[in-house]
């Protein structure tokens, strides 16, 4: 579960980073900006969580953890629907693609 989500954190991370290289001057930039930053917290704590000797130890806060993240995640979907993202161009292709990649890297971390 672990890998699953440091792989969609990863990918999280580059999609915002591509956003932003597109539309780093746009309205949505710095909303952009902070989701990007919540990102790489994410991607470095899933980064600790996977040490070897971390996962030895057993932590009664990593399902709280991992929740928060996923709320984290919902609360960006949300912002960026308000935001008209549904409407914006090739957001359905986008969208596939990005689906289709996680699919691909959930199967991959649990076969690595």
């Amino acid at each position: 579960m672990l890998r699953v989500d440091h792989a969609g954190e990863y990918g999280a991370t580059r999609i915002y980073q591509g956003q932003l290289d597109v539309l780093g001057r746009s309205r949505a930039a710095g909303e952009i900006r902070r989701m990007a930053e919540t990102e790489k917290g994410h991607l470095a704590r899933f980064e600790e969580l996977l040490q070897a000797g971390y996962l030895a130890e057993e932590d009664p806060a990593l399902q709280e953890t991992v929740l928060a993240f996923r709320d984290d995640e919902l609360a960006h979907r949300e912002i960026a629907i308000a935001h008209g993202a549904e409407g914006a161009l090739g957001y359905g292709l986008i969208s596939s693609i990005v689906k289709a990649g996680s699919r691909i890297a959930i199967w991959l971390s649990t076969r690595l």
